[in-house]
């Protein structure tokens, strides 16, 4: 048995006096404690000590969705905020794990518990979350699928009935292989902009405070988070547990807090954010008293009436000397704080949500704090990683003009774009591959799944594939200057000839065979 007032200290405890004190129920009890009882979030000290072999980000499109609250005065849908969602999310898993040699296994399921959507949806969605978890390039162990039978199986009822499309499955299978093969792959060029690193800090106690008016809002985060990411500005969630790791914080330029939603655990939280702010970071701090600042807490032992009075104190023991600025639309209060800048900002964070006003005069006086540090905050550039010859991007307002030749990964007959323009608002999985059009002998530029083996004489192929019943093996090969002469699938002492497809703009072969769990051997042979 664990006794949660001593695992998580009084603050849990308060969210349950606090529904008595009141007399009222302001919240359901099993939905206050989101964090596991093995706390991950401590430090990277306690992940290693604990013996954690390792942990699952567990993020898809329920929870991208359920999370949704609002911003810039509009309610959030799946339609026009999806990838702002699902960012957030991956980047907490992200950040969490990072530098801890534990790894996140980042999930991204190509379907979802919800059967009232078509197979199309969840493609759609499933190519969103799987470039957001890709954008994060030190996170390089995946969880390909949590259940593969709900996509290759018959028997289900999501998107229509199951199994899915058979394009989609081909998909998936080439998409497994990707990620198989940049799990080995070091990452480079995060951010094609170059922007100043921006992150939002959130603490587990984030799922304590249910119900009420003082209850958790959402919109304290997507308020001051999404309008970033709509602009192509990355800012990413900070465990503010990592805080206890030396240095942890110095990854970040900029740190959004607010503790109306959430309350720090410990005072050393808040001495760690002031270190950091002294040391040259910018603080946006928005947020009021409410209740569950009256909770039997290390702040009143400290003889503070919130967490939020604790840390501004503490930085203007360190120096802060804040003023009001009269020319703003939010009641706004700023000083210098050591090397550091302090934006303080006394009304509910959730306004940013509610009120587009706010949210924009946000973004501008973020920017010009930069400005004045001769930085620029680039706005409506694409997001950008390059894993290996794999390139995962999201552009919004601008598109992304790509050199050299690629395969699209995420269609199903894998076909190869030459110095491919990528369109706004648009997602791309791609690998960089030999032009075929340069190369003088026949190359597979890409297979989903694997070969399990391949030989070459030079020139013909013969390579051992194995896959899900039902769902065919899918090759684009480049000719090479050869002309193909036949393909053959050999399983067991059976052997057929299996059609292609030819492209003469890229002069390549798309190749599609049914070979099936038990396997076979493709025998490609050129003159």
């Amino acid at each position: 048995a664990v006794n949660l007032g001593d695992r998580f200290g009084p603050l849990f405890i308060g969210d349950l006096a606090l529904a008595n004190h009141r007399g009222k129920q302001i919240g359901k009890v099993g939905h206050i404690l989101r964090a596991h009882i093995l706390d991950i979030g401590d430090s990277q000290k306690f992940l290693i000590e604990k013996g954690l072999d390792g942990f699952v980000g567990q993020v898809w499109t329920g929870p991208i969705a359920w999370s949704m609250s609002r911003s810039e005065g509009k309610k959030m849908t799946r339609e026009d905020d999806f990838f702002e969602s699902a960012y957030l999310l991956y980047s907490y898993f992200a950040n969490l794990s990072y530098g801890t040699g534990v790894p996140c296994f980042m999930l991204a399921d190509p379907v979802e518990d919800d059967p009232q959507y078509q197979w199309e949806d969840y493609k759609d969605w499933y190519e969103k979350s799987l470039v957001t978890m890709l954008l994060f390039p030190w996170a390089d162990h995946f969880e390909v699928m949590p259940w593969p039978d709900r996509v290759f199986l018959p028997g289900h009822t999501m998107g229509g009935g199951s199994p899915g499309p058979e394009p989609y499955r081909r998909t998936l299978v080439s998409v497994f292989s990707a990620l198989r093969e940049i799990s080995r792959t070091p990452a480079s060029d995060f951010d094609r902009a170059k922007n100043p690193v921006l992150g939002y800090v959130v603490n587990d106690t984030l799922g304590w405070q249910r119900g009420g008016p003082d209850g958790s809002r959402m919109e304290s985060l997507h308020g001051l988070t999404v309008p970033w990411l709509k602009r192509g500005v990355p800012i990413q969630i900070v465990p503010l547990e990592r805080s206890e790791d030396p240095n942890y914080l110095d990854r970040f330029d900029m740190l959004v807090v607010s503790y109306d939603m959430m309350k720090p655990l410990s005072v050393s939280r808040n001495r760690h954010l002031a270190e950091w702010v002294k040391r040259g970071g910018i603080l946006f701090y928005a947020g009021e008293e409410n209740a569950y600042d009256e909770i039997p807490s290390w702040w009143r032992e400290e003889g503070f009436d919130s967490p939020a009075a604790h840390l501004r104190s503490i930085l203007e023991d360190a120096g802060l000397d804040l003023k009001a600025r009269d020319d703003s639309v939010f009641p706004l209060l700023e000083g210098d704080c050591g090397k550091g800048r302090v934006l303080w900002v006394e009304a509910p964070a959730s306004e940013f949500a509610e009120k587009p006003d706010w949210a924009m005069a946000y973004l501008d006086l973020i920017s010009k704090t930069f400005q004045k540090r001769n930085i620029d905050l680039l706005q409506g550039r694409p997001m950008m990683v390059r894993r290996g010859p794999f390139v995962v991007a999201r552009t919004t307002r601008a598109t992304l003009l790509l050199t050299g030749t690629y395969i699209d990964l995420l269609d199903p007959d894998l076909k190869v774009q030459e110095n491919p323009n990528v369109p706004r608002n648009s997602f791309v999985f791609l690998k960089e591959v030999d032009n075929p059009k340069d190369l003088d002998r026949p190359e597979i530029l890409f297979a989903g799944p694997d070969p399990r083996s391949m030989e070459t004489d030079g020139v013909d192929l013969s390579c051992e594939f194995r896959s899900p019943d039902g769902t065919p093996v899918t090759l684009r090969v480049a000719s090479g200057g050869k002309t193909l002469k036949e393909v053959r699938l050999k399983k067991g002492s059976n052997s057929k000839t299996v059609p292609t497809v030819y492209d003469p703009d890229t002069r390549s072969h798309l190749i599609v065979a049914e070979i099936g769990w038990e396997g076979g051997t493709l025998e490609i042979d050129w003159e």
